[in-house]
């Protein structure tokens, strides 16, 4: 049961993570120089961090989610903002995005369930990702840092 118990929670991320990878790729085609550099920077930690999260689900006996779900949703929000209103609000939406995955993850350290290597790979390694990545679209946002 402990083992399921990880392998729904990890799955669940996992999603969260499929969404990302979606995302960025859709945000990557909109938006302008110079920008697209560092979206696909932070694609490449999104796919890492999916493509770890699969073997995990794999290591504890489970079967590795394909695809984002009702995070797929996101993706196709962002999308659509980015070419109605542009790429600010490209960016903005792609930070909730981020910040949504920080509380998937500060959520999942919490769960009684999880197993402590677990709880680790999360916060060593998943969770410090998306903070990152969330410091990254600000100083899009906002390069002066004002």
């Amino acid at each position: 049961m402990e083992n399921e118990n990880c392998i729904n929670e990890f799955n669940k991320l996992l999603r969260g993570e499929i969404s990302a990878i979606e995302t960025y790729v859709q945000a990557i085609e909109l938006v302008e120089q110079p920008w697209k550099e560092e979206l696909r920077d932070i694609l490449k930690d999104h796919q890492k961090s999916a493509m770890t999260i699969k073997k995990h689900v794999q290591a504890l006996g489970g079967e590795a989610d394909r695809e984002s779900g009702i995070w797929g949703d996101f993706a196709r929000l962002v999308e659509g903002s980015a070419k109605l209103l542009g790429t600010s609000v490209a960016i903005s939406a792609l930070k909730q995005g981020e910040l949504l995955g920080i509380g998937d993850y500060e959520s999942a350290i919490k769960e009684d369930f999880l197993k402590p290597e677990c709880r680790l790979l999360i916060s060593k390694d998943l969770l410090p990702a998306c903070e990152g990545h969330v410091d990254r679209l600000e100083n899009i946002l906002d390069p002066s840092g004002i």
